[in-house]
């Protein structure tokens, strides 16, 4: 039993610990902004602040998982606005 016993501990820490994270943060879009060499690099949030403050009016121009081969057109893009 005491053979079990460990390995159950550590594989319950682990799934008690583990929570969603988020891919990118506000810093990491400002620093990747500046390593870039983007002049106007405190800019680098706006898309998320518009995402949070606009929800899912706006949530799906952030980001879109088209299916593999998708041609994005113009008129797909104006269709969101």
């Amino acid at each position: 039993m005491k053979r079990f016993l460990f390995p159950l501990l550590v594989c319950a820490l682990i799934f008690y610990n583990a929570v969603p994270s988020e891919g990118w943060f506000d810093e990491i879009h400002v620093a990747i902004a500046k390593v870039a060499g983007y002049s106007k690099w405190f800019n680098a949030v706006g898309p998320d602040m518009i995402k949070e403050k606009m929800g899912n009016r706006e949530g799906h121009n952030h980001f879109v998982n088209n299916p593999r081969g998708t041609v994005v057109t113009p008129e797909m893009v104006l269709a969101q606005a």
